[in-house]
């Protein structure tokens, strides 16, 4: 129960976030400037956006194993998908924006994986 209202939490979050601010530009560059992001172009600021909730639904999924939620092999499949996104050009820019907003087992994940990938 607790993990699907932490569930039910992130993906609302998730939706309302990305939905409200996707299509308007200026509200979009105001969050992201928030949170520590440089103005951008409309694009860039999408793609900081999608990553941003991204990183929240890796995070969510990570504690659903952690807490038992999600066994280990849905975890390991889900894995390569979560490097693929650490992958991206865009995402030093956007994990150094944002890290501080993430559990400090999900930031220490995170950064293994991208040391793991240099």
């Amino acid at each position: 129960m607790h993990q699907n209202t932490r569930e039910e939490l992130v993906r609302y979050g998730a939706d309302f976030t990305y939905e409200a601010l996707a299509e308007d530009p200026e509200l979009l560059a105001w969050f992201l400037a928030s949170r520590g992001f440089r103005s951008n172009s409309v694009v860039e600021n999408r793609k900081s956006l999608f990553l941003f909730v991204r990183l929240d639904l890796h995070e969510a999924n990570y504690h659903a194993f952690l807490t038992g939620a999600v066994t280990e092999d849905a975890w390991l499949a889900w894995l390569p998908t979560m490097k693929l996104d650490l992958a991206m050009p865009e995402m030093p820019r956007v994990w150094n924006a944002v890290r501080g907003v993430f559990s400090a087992t999900f930031v220490s994940l995170v950064d293994a994986c991208i040391a793991e990938m240099r």
